[in-house]
C-alpha cells in the first residue's frame, strides 16, 4: 500500500475536497482521482460518496480513516534506535 495514497486520502478526508486536497499535495484533481482509485481497487472498498460539488466518507472510509491516519502519523516518526532495545537514551 503506498502511504501516499493513504496520506491523500486522510487529507481529502479532513478538507472534504479532492481539489482541495490535490492542491494542498501540489497534484491535479485527475492524478487526486486516480490515486484515490488505485487505493480504492488495492482495499477492495469504496472510500467516498462522489459528487461533482462535494465527497464524504462511506461506511467503509470512516472505518479505515483512523486506520490510515495511524498508519500515516507513525511513518512519520523519526525510527527509533535498534540499541537499547528501541527505547531512547
Amino acid at each position: 500500500m503506498d502511504l501516499g495514497d493513504v496520506a491523500l486520502f486522510c487529507s481529502i478526508a479532513s478538507i472534504g475536497s479532492l481539489s482541495g486536497a490535490g492542491r494542498q499535495a501540489g497534484l491535479s484533481p485527475m492524478a487526486v482521482s486516480r490515486r484515490l482509485a488505485a487505493l480504492e481497487k488495492e482495499l477492495g472498498v469504496r472510500l467516498f460518496h462522489r459528487t461533482t460539488r462535494s465527497v464524504s466518507l462511506t461506511s467503509d472510509g470512516e472505518t479505515f480513516l483512523p486506520l490510515g491516519s495511524r498508519c500515516w502519523r507513525r511513518a512519520r516518526r523519526p525510527p527509533r534506535p535498534l540499541l537499547n532495545g528501541g527505547k531512547r537514551a
